[in-house]
């Protein structure tokens, strides 16, 4: 259970903020992101499905990938190109104490819609020393121009 959750930790650090690219600027106000995937640990094996819904408020010329994508930090290097197809890909790497992750994905925007699919991988250098590769999905959509009570 100690090693979902620090599994669980590693994701909610990959999915906050900061960065930039050349994608379509997202339309400012609410929005509804659905997220769903699976977590899969390597020992004991264990897979463990995440599906969550969140409202987020988007600001006036806000970045789109800044919606997700992990927090700056000294430890974690990236970069991202803009692929054939429009996506714009990501690449990260974050060192820790005890532990190192790579997280690899892409997503597209649209005023009003955001796609994104990801692979997390972080392995954990301890005694129990394992792995944990998480595969999710984003979908975003546009609510409306006012965030109400939503930061």
């Amino acid at each position: 259970m100690r090693r979902l959750g620090i599994a669980i930790l590693l994701l909610a650090g990959a999915s906050s903020v900061s960065a930039l690219a050349d994608d379509a600027p997202m339309q400012p106000g609410l929005w509804m992101m659905h997220v769903s995937g699976t977590t899969k640990v390597s020992s004991p094996p264990v897979s463990t499905p995440m599906e969550r819904s969140m409202q987020i408020c988007v600001k006036a010329h806000q970045k789109p990938e800044s919606v997700f994508l992990p927090a700056g930090s000294d430890r974690c290097t990236g970069s991202h190109k803009v692929l054939p197809d429009g996506k714009t890909q990501w690449t990260f790497h974050c060192q820790a104490p005890g532990a190192s992750m790579t997280q690899v994905g892409w997503f597209q925007t649209s005023a009003r819609h955001l796609n994104s699919h990801w692979v997390i991988t972080a392995i954990v250098h301890s005694e129990a020393h394992y792995e944990t590769v998480t595969d999710m999905q984003m979908q975003g959509t546009y609510l409306s121009a006012h965030c109400g009570k939503v930061k």
